[in-house]
């Protein structure tokens, strides 16, 4: 370790996977030190992130206060049925939070952005927190100051051109009318920088209602919102970090069925769930003409008598290379251009509490430190590092919840 020049190992441990470097850490306490305490290795780390490579990740929070969240890795042998997961966190890995217990109540997960989680709180009087799970930190936010919230909903992002980690919220008090808002209160879109010497900025008054997101890409945050006058027609919003302007794009599709806002390899994209198909529908640009194609049409097989709900629940849907990944009811399935369907691996061994899994398509592991972004950052578990396991499961498994703990 000695021998190799630290110039050098600044040019080479930031273009290492994410997982090896997490795993050089156990190579020796030198390593060790180089990964936990040198905050410039683990920024330069984030900048080489590849942004076009994001990981699904799952996450549960149930009543019991138990909170699970689950990165899958999509290597090149998924598609001949070997799924490998990571398993980041183990349930009740956050009891240091909310007097040593998680409630599915108090926080919810809003969004991801560079390996970052945003929770947003459901009691809009609390805090905002954000949490690095690869390196066990999370940072607490001041509490949005707008009195009598009635809804709120939050989103972090960055913004390249200027280097900054932002939080984006849309609230609106009860004086806010939603069949008119005109003969209300606004509600508020409001801005802080995280690490800046300011409180939240009201950056504008709005007068819609937001339905699907928040989504983090590329500089970007992305809602589905409606207007008063027609809660059916929706419109994209994308908030620009970087100047921190809105843009609406029309004509969101809005078919008969559930609808999700996600990303694909190809872009943003609206997923519509019927009882006999998912349609996607991707937002292209062609010669500055902004307008959604339907990319792709994926025929469901019949659902199982005694099926409660209307649709199929769709927990999710990934992207890579040529085939999709499909999270539907308790287990995953893969579908091709040849509209094949092949069982992949169950999510949870009790059907009852597999409704509450959620997924997340823009998830990046890294190991940026809540310190580069001018956050106080507190540790998740206390005297531990935690490492992540990586094992293979042949397909119709159930995973197991485990992850390395190790006094280093």
């Amino acid at each position: 370790m000695e021998r190799i020049p630290e110039e050098l190992l600044l040019e080479i441990l930031p273009r290492t996977p994410t997982k090896s470097l997490l795993r050089s850490a156990c190579v020796s306490k030198a390593w060790r030190d180089i990964m936990h305490k040198d905050h410039h290795l683990r920024s330069l780390h984030c900048d080489h992130l590849p942004s076009d490579n994001p990981t699904p990740l799952f996450f549960s929070n149930r009543r019991n206060g138990n909170l699970s969240i689950i990165a899958i890795s999509l290597a090149q042998d998924y598609v001949a049925g070997k799924p490998k997961i990571w398993h980041i966190l183990k349930r009740q890995s956050f009891a240091t939070w909310n007097n040593g217990t998680w409630n599915e109540d108090d926080y919810k997960l809003a969004n991801t952005c560079n390996g970052l989680l945003c929770f947003r709180p459901n009691d809009y009087r609390q805090p905002i927190e954000i949490c690095n799970p690869l390196c066990a930190e999370y940072s607490t936010l001041p509490a949005y100051p707008m009195q009598d919230i009635f809804s709120c909903s939050v989103g972090l992002g960055f913004s390249p051109s200027t280097k900054e980690y932002k939080v984006v919220v849309i609230a609106k008090d009860h004086g806010y009318n939603f069949s008119r808002p005109e003969e209300g209160s606004p509600g508020k879109l409001s801005i802080r920088t995280l690490g800046a010497e300011e409180s939240w900025r009201d950056v504008e008054d709005i007068y819609f209602n937001t339905r699907q997101g928040p989504i983090y890409i590329d500089g970007k945050i992305h809602w589905t919102i409606s207007y008063a006058n027609s809660s059916t027609d929706l419109h994209l919003l994308s908030i620009d970090l970087g100047t921190e302007e809105g843009k609406v794009i029309d004509n969101v599709p809005n078919n008969d069925g559930q609808l999700q806002l996600t990303q694909l390899k190809e872009g943003i994209s609206v997923i519509i769930t019927s009882e006999s198909d998912i349609k996607i529908w991707t937002l292209k640009e062609y010669h500055n003409i902004i307008s959604w194609e339907r990319t792709h049409i994926i025929e469901l097989p019949r659902a199982p008598a005694g099926t409660p709900s209307r649709f199929p629940r769709l927990v999710g849907l990934w992207q890579r290379d040529d085939a999709l990944q499909v999270w539907l009811h308790d287990v995953m399935i893969l579908y091709d251009e040849a509209n094949n369907f092949e069982e992949g691996c169950k999510m949870y061994e009790e059907p009852a509490v597999s409704s509450t899994w959620r997924l997340h398509t823009s998830y990046m592991p890294s190991i940026v430190p809540l310190k580069r972004i001018g956050c106080e950052s507190k540790k998740v578990f206390a005297d531990q590092n935690h490492l992540i396991q990586h094992e293979e499961l042949p397909p119709n498994c159930t995973p197991k919840r485990v992850v390395i703990e190790l006094n280093l």
